[in-house]
């Protein structure tokens, strides 16, 4: 007697890339829009996951995943081809068509919405938000008055080049002693050999 196909037919790497391309959050990526029944299931996936806290899902929609990486298609297409190599590589092939539904898709699917849960909405998340902190931060350091600008008032203060200082633009201005041209020796002119007919 023998085997069901779903038994004894391997699942390829290109049929697992198509079944995890039709899976539930994939399709939902891939629609034009999303209801809020949508984004609600979409949370309670990631709340399954155990990889975030439940509070901060609430910030994670179909929309925000899509804003925040603007080649977003590119980018889950290329994470599902990775997840699903290094599932094939991890056990040197995907098992029957039986195993893989059983087992490996939904461990792909899981991975894949974790991954784009990091890539495509915490990382671009975390970096907009210490742009916005960097630049308050520089602006409020260096104002008028504030230590920053205190600081690199002090420093510039201090430099040897009188030149620097008063901020003068010729060149003559930054070579007396202790400027940033100064040179102590002044360097040998080169030595012209002169040649003529006798030499030869």
């Amino acid at each position: 007697m023998t085997e069901p196909w779903y038994q004894s037919c391997s699942v390829t790497i290109q049929d697992a890339i198509s079944a995890v391309m039709n899976c539930w959050f994939c399709r939902q990526m891939l629609m034009t829009a999303n209801g809020y029944e949508s984004n609600q299931q979409l949370k309670n996936h990631i709340i399954i996951l155990e990889r975030l806290e439940q509070s901060n899902t609430r910030w994670i929609t179909f929309e925000s995943l899509r804003y925040n990486t603007p080649d977003w298609e590119q980018k889950l297409t290329k994470i599902v081809e990775e997840e699903v190599e290094r599932e094939e590589r991890k056990f040197n092939g995907l098992g029957s068509y039986r195993g893989f539904y059983t087992i490996v898709f939904v461990n792909i699917c899981n991975n894949v919405l974790e991954r784009v849960i990091i890539e495509m909405w915490a990382l671009p998340t975390i970096n907009r938000k210490l742009k916005k902190y960097t630049r308050e931060y520089i602006e409020n350091r260096f104002a008028p008055g504030e230590i920053g600008f205190l600081e690199s008032q002090e420093h510039f203060m201090e430099l040897v080049c009188t030149g620097c200082r008063q901020g003068l633009a010729n060149q003559e201005a930054h070579m007396d002693i202790g400027g940033c041209l100064y040179l102590p020796e002044p360097p040998e002119p080169p030595k012209l050999v002169r040649e003529n007919a006798m030499n030869f």
